[in-house]
């Protein structure tokens, strides 16, 4: 699906298209949801247009999960939009990507702990009780 999005926000229009990688449908991921303020209404205005993904991560220094998570409950409760129609993505990003004063975990924990915790609070930041996909956002040097 392709989204055109003018400067003020308002979806335009929607070319509709399906992936498909091994048989199973992918969903079209809404990328990213790096929009400061705005992110809980770009995430509401993307699915509300077709997406049924989003890509986030927490990285507080970019990324506001607590508005992704905002804008799924408003799906969820105001559109009727199921959690399990919805396929949320999130990052864990090391330490140098991450603001020192907003690290989302303990920086001195081994990394398999840090990702641990990392997910824990996505999934707090999200409202939600699993998520779909966690990725590495960086490389780790």
């Amino acid at each position: 699906m392709y989204v055109v999005i003018d400067d003020d926000y308002d979806v335009e229009y929607v070319i509709p298209y399906a992936s498909y990688l091994s048989g199973l449908p992918i969903p079209i991921i809404y990328g990213t949801a790096w929009k400061k303020e705005k992110t809980a209404e770009l995430v509401v205005k993307a699915v509300l247009a077709g997406f049924r993904a989003v890509d986030t991560a927490c990285q507080p220094k970019h990324y506001n999960e607590e508005l992704v998570g905002q804008a799924v409950a408003t799906l969820q409760q105001k559109h009727g939009l199921k959690r399990q129609d919805l396929f949320l993505q999130t990052k864990f990003t090391s330490l140098n990507g991450q603001d020192p004063h907003k690290i989302p975990y303990d920086k001195n924990a081994p990394l398999v702990e840090q990702v641990k915790q990392s997910f824990a609070t996505s999934l707090i930041n999200l409202q939600t009780d699993y998520l779909d996909s966690l990725v590495m956002h960086s490389p780790m040097s």
